[in-house]
């Protein structure tokens, strides 16, 4: 396993209740995430004014969260993705407009977590991007998300057979 990952914010098997974080910005490009979600972290609201992004996300959820809605009025990528949900998360809702996307997709559904292989499920999302253009999903190990508002949506399916090659060169690399 390699060296963790450098986040701003990181809600770690905790009940959520009501949070508002007003801003989040990371104060240097070594921060990975900017609000990180794990360890069965569940039930709860988070309200944000902005969430800029660190090189990897703005919101990262992993490793069996759930029952959670994230309010965010302005999302800007700084890497990768907007968002990633992951590793058997479910029950989660996202609202807000991106002023910035990810350089890979916007919203990563199901990518590869070394937490959990479970399968991401029930996700909501209400986003629109501030360009007017769709906002990219790209589901991996995931149902496909229900399209509650906000759009247009451009959501695609990685090829399973791609996804069972990356998962083997991810074990082969964390040997």
């Amino acid at each position: 396993m390699g060296t963790p990952d450098k986040n701003l914010l990181s809600i770690c098997g905790e009940v959520i209740g009501a949070r508002d974080l007003g801003g989040l910005t990371p104060p240097d490009a070594t921060y990975a995430d900017t609000l990180k979600i794990t360890g069965g972290s569940h039930s709860g609201v988070i309200t944000a004014a902005h969430i800029n992004g660190g090189y990897e996300d703005c919101i990262d959820i992993n490793n069996r969260c759930h029952d959670i809605e994230i309010n965010a009025i302005k999302l800007s990528s700084g890497g990768s993705y907007v968002a990633t949900i992951k590793g058997g998360s479910r029950d989660i809702t996202l609202r807000g407009k991106i002023w910035k996307g990810g350089k890979t997709t916007d919203i990563d559904l199901g990518n590869w977590s070394d937490q959990s292989n479970d399968r991401t499920t029930n996700i909501r999302l209400d986003l629109a991007r501030a360009d007017g253009l769709p906002v990219r999903v790209r589901l991996i190990n995931a149902d496909a998300p229900a399209l509650i508002g906000g759009g247009p949506y451009q959501v695609k399916r990685l090829n399973p057979v791609l996804w069972w090659f990356y998962k083997l060169l991810k074990r082969i690399h964390l040997a």
